[in-house]
C-alpha cells in the first residue's frame, strides 16, 4: 500500500526529456525559419527576374545594356 500514497515509487527524470524537446523544437523552429527564407528569396528572384539573363555570355556585349530603339541596334 505504500506505493498508493507515494510511498516507494520514484516520479521517472523528465528534465532530461524537456531538454530533448526543447532542442527538437528549436531545430525544428530554424529549419521552418530557413525554409520561409528560401521560399522568400525565390519569389523575390521571380518577380524581380534577376541579372543572369541581363548579363549572359550569350548576349553580344552584354555590359552595353539593352537597346533602346524597337530595331535593335544601338
Amino acid at each position: 500500500m505504500g506505493g498508493l500514497f507515494g510511498g516507494g515509487a520514484k516520479a521517472p527524470d523528465t528534465s532530461k526529456q524537456e531538454a530533448l524537446q526543447e532542442k527538437q523544437e528549436e531545430r525544428t523552429k530554424r529549419q521552418e525559419a530557413e525554409e520561409q527564407r528560401r521560399l522568400s528569396a525565390q519569389i523575390a528572384a521571380r518577380r524581380t527576374g534577376g541579372m543572369r539573363s541581363l548579363l549572359s555570355p550569350e548576349r553580344e556585349d552584354a555590359r552595353r545594356g539593352l537597346s533602346t530603339t524597337l530595331g535593335g541596334g544601338q
